[in-house]
């Protein structure tokens, strides 16, 4: 728990006066509803030890991004939670909290309330995660009858009808995970398809694609110079970003006209051509991994996996799983050597174990 505060608190309904006559290691009262971020680095400059807003410091409905600075500066902050606080302190004033209590000149004048990085942290997910997943479900309602329909595909020159397919897409930890299963992806040979620049994790890794899908924004050349097949992801107007890029190098490709993202854009076309099992690596599955990109929801992606699920193999996370595995093949590998050179030794009376100490120089 931390402890009381002691200082000189000095006032101003306006942040950027209050910056020119506050003494550094003094107290900042303010009237300052989610306090911007500007005002909050000018305090952080002053080298203050509190901040007392005698308004809610937290807004739920706005960005709370200069309170989160203050705190991560170790600056603390408290509500004031008398109304007439504000009114009633002047500058100069002898301030103490405890026990959330404001004590000015010896005087209790006003309950407080502390405000912690946790509050602000879980309003932050618990608004935005309603607000993107009233979004998903609003759209998922708007968009599910298109995404039941049919769509025409392009004509394919990779067979993929009653194949496996992998898909690879640049997601978290898709290099890993790729690299874990490589070796089983050669074996049963199905049909590869990497989305935009997952395709350089194949080429990196040494497997061919059969087909790069994606507007073609993070793949790179040397994927696209050695792949058998290209299809552009485009918009239903058919407006295509990524084609000119082609045309560019040289090469061929064909579009595919879908709402969504690429990644969909993929498991829709396997599916569509027939594909037997569909696996994936490196896929956008949560709120995360969509907000960090900028998106503000995922229904393309929910319905998906909705209609296609059962086909749907996500591979996602499997080095985690996979590394165990290894290190409990490698320990037994180990202990079953432990166990032969205690055997050799019994047979030849240490002799050879004798001569490996001498030639590795133990005493």
């Amino acid at each position: 728990m931390k402890g009381n505060i002691y200082g000189k608190v000095f006032k101003d309904a306006y942040t950027k006066r209050l910056i020119h006559k506050i003494d550094k290691r003094g107290m900042a009262v303010i009237r300052h509803k989610a306090l911007d971020l500007v005002a909050a680095e000018e305090l952080r400059h002053k080298k203050i030890k509190a901040v007392i807003n005698c308004c809610d410091s937290i807004d739920k409905n706005g960005c709370n991004e200069g309170i989160g600075y203050l705190l991560k500066s170790g600056i603390r902050i408290f509500d004031a939670l008398q109304e007439d606080f504000f009114d009633g302190v002047k500058d100069g004033d002898m301030a103490e909290i405890a026990d959330n209590k404001i004590y000015i000149n010896g005087t209790m004048v006003s309950p407080c309330r502390e405000i912690f990085e946790k509050d602000i942290e879980n309003l932050y997910m618990e608004d935005n995660n309603y607000r993107f997943i009233k979004n998903t479900a609003g759209l998922m309602i708007r968009e599910s009858r298109y995404f039941t329909g049919n769509h025409p595909m392009p004509e394919l020159k990779t067979p993929i009808c009653g194949r496996d397919v992998l898909i690879i897409c640049r997601g978290r930890g898709y290099i890993d995970d790729l690299k874990s299963v490589s070796n089983i992806i050669k074996n049963i040979a199905p049909v590869v398809m990497g989305v935009d620049g997952g395709a350089d994790a194949a080429f990196d890794a040494g497997i061919k694609c059969d087909i790069i899908i994606g507007d073609m924004d993070s793949v790179s050349d040397k994927s696209l110079l050695n792949c058998s097949e290209i299809l552009v992801h485009s918009y239903t107007n058919g407006y295509a970003p990524g084609a000119l890029r082609i045309k560019n190098l040289g090469l061929t490709y064909k579009q595919v006209l879908l709402k969504g993202t690429s990644e969909d854009a993929a498991l829709y076309t396997a599916k569509m051509k027939g594909a037997s099992k569909i696996y994936i690596i490196g896929s956008h599955t949560c709120i995360d991994e969509f907000s960090e990109k900028g998106r503000s929801g995922m229904s393309s992606t929910a319905i998906i996996r909705v209609l296609y699920g059962s086909n749907i193999i996500d591979l996602k996370g499997i080095s985690s799983l996979l590394k165990y595995d290894d290190a409990y093949v490698k320990s037994s590998a180990l202990f079953l050597i432990l166990i032969f050179l205690i055997i050799v030794s019994w047979l030849f009376k240490g002799s050879i174990i004798d001569e490996l100490k001498v030639f590795l120089n133990f005493d």
